[in-house]
């Protein structure tokens, strides 16, 4: 599924915000699921931000900065 820039930019705008534990929409959360069921970069993207809220952004060396860039 091709993208256009607009839309990619709005998505990742999105999951910045996921990343950042700020509110997003109901309706902007089934946008980026829409996509990201479809799109494996997008399905990346949004498991790194999920586990940046959760766990927060760690250090650059460790075991949990490689877990947390697979997206685990």
């Amino acid at each position: 599924m091709l993208l256009s820039n607009q839309k990619r930019l709005k998505i990742q705008g999105i999951i910045k915000r996921i990343a950042q534990d700020k509110s997003i929409t109901l309706e902007e959360r089934i946008y980026v699921e829409k996509f990201a069921n479809h799109n494996s970069s997008i399905s990346l993207w949004l498991k790194k931000a999920i586990s940046f809220r959760r766990n927060g952004i760690k250090d650059n060396d460790g075991i949990d900065n490689l877990l947390q860039s697979f997206g685990l």
